[in-house]
């Protein structure tokens, strides 16, 4: 018995978590010393060479760890005598470009990280690109309280310039269409912000034509490089157009199908958003199959969100949008209209598409409320 006792564990960890601890020696024993291993070499940091090739690669696939790598690239530059060493132009502005679009930022100083990103794609000969990062500034803009209006101007001479280049061969189809996605969301944001029940029916046409012209931009480019989460963006944009016009069977069609154009392009990490809006959709029209399909979709290996963007796209987030009326409450109450709540604002008894607007109202409200004051992955794609 003592012989077993004083044997080895077979594993470090018993399957309920119970630490597998060595039973101390007999008194007068000495426990034996440890097998001695060999060292293990000390690892060696990647170059910066290396590190610049993975950010590259993981952006052209639009991977969410983008970010994270350019941060490394960062950083591994500032140690070598100043953030430049090293770095072409055109490195640069990528740096400054994710810095904006992964990092916690807020507005103002996202809107000048895309700014010296754009100056610094122009010096590149990047004019597309360019004008990419210009019309992301200016959707950093209409994230500052009450800057939409402002954004709105801005970026109408952005998408009259990169859809120019684009026709002279000068600017790539996801370029062109990240402006497009930016103009759409600015005129979300318009929505979100308009102050009365009227001003924010207003707003939703124009949302609605953003998005159609976005749509009418993309889908003809099936196939081409980064142009499918431009295209899930537009459908995504109008199913809340549809949720908020009482139509929860359109949304939810939207909703599937731009799930369908991420995960058709390989990018299934962007779809787990969409698929958690048309799972609660769905489940609130009781299409429980449906509701099912889309909740084991979103939670499959793979399909998981961006580090900075996860939590925001796992609860409905919205910056942009449909928070369904605008600030006043008067907003708010007309969309609860006929839902009964409990005490947390869920609705309770009728199904219809009153209750399932006050229920995607409030999931909005809450992911808006979530998500951090800056720009993060799924509010500007990776700009290669």
């Amino acid at each position: 018995m003592r012989e077993r006792l004083d044997r080895r564990p077979l594993v470090d960890r018993l399957p309920l978590g119970v630490r597998a601890g060595r039973p101390a020696a007999p008194p007068g024993k000495p426990e034996s010393a440890p097998t001695p291993s060999p060292e293990t070499p000390a690892t060696t940091p990647p170059n910066l060479t290396a590190l610049l090739a993975e950010a590259h690669r993981l952006s052209d696939a639009q991977h969410p760890d983008a970010g994270a790598a350019w941060e490394a690239v960062a950083r591994r530059a500032a140690e070598r005598d100043g953030a430049a060493a090293g770095l072409s132009d055109h490195d640069r502005a990528c740096v400054e470009d994710h810095r904006a679009m992964y990092g916690s930022l807020p507005p103002t100083e996202a809107m000048a990280a895309f700014g010296r990103a754009a100056a610094f794609y122009e010096s590149a000969g990047d004019p597309g690109e360019a004008a990419a990062a210009a019309g992301r500034a200016a959707y950093a803009r209409a994230l500052e309280p009450g800057g939409a209006d402002g954004a709105l101007a801005a970026i109408a001479p952005v998408v009259d310039r990169i859809l120019a280049l684009y026709a002279d061969g000068a600017a790539t189809a996801r370029q062109a269409g990240g402006a497009l996605v930016c103009r759409a969301r600015i005129l979300a944001r318009l929505v979100q912000d308009a102050p009365d029940e009227a001003a924010a029916e207003s707003a939703l046409a124009g949302l609605e034509q953003g998005a159609r012209e976005l749509l009418a931009f993309t889908e003809p480019l099936h196939g081409e490089p980064g142009v499918a989460t431009r295209t899930a963006e537009a459908l995504d944009l109008l199913g809340d157009v549809a949720a908020f016009r009482g139509d929860p069977h359109g949304a939810l069609e939207r909703y599937e199908r731009a799930a369908a154009e991420t995960d058709g392009a390989g990018l299934s990490w962007y779809a787990v958003e969409y698929l958690a809006k048309a799972s609660g959709l769905a489940a609130q029209l009781e299409e429980y199959e449906r509701a099912e399909a889309a909740a084991r979709g979103g939670v499959r290996p793979g399909a998981r969100a961006g580090p900075a963007a996860s939590a925001a796209r796992r609860s409905p987030r919205r910056y942009r949008a449909v928070r369904r009326g605008g600030r006043a409450g008067a907003g708010r109450r007309a969309l609860g209209r006929g839902a009964g709540r409990d005490g947390r604002g869920a609705p309770r008894g009728g199904r219809g598409a009153a209750g399932v607007r006050g229920t995607a109202n409030r999931r909005l409200e809450e992911g808006r409320r979530a998500a951090p004051a800056a720009l993060r992955a799924d509010l500007a794609t990776p700009p290669r």
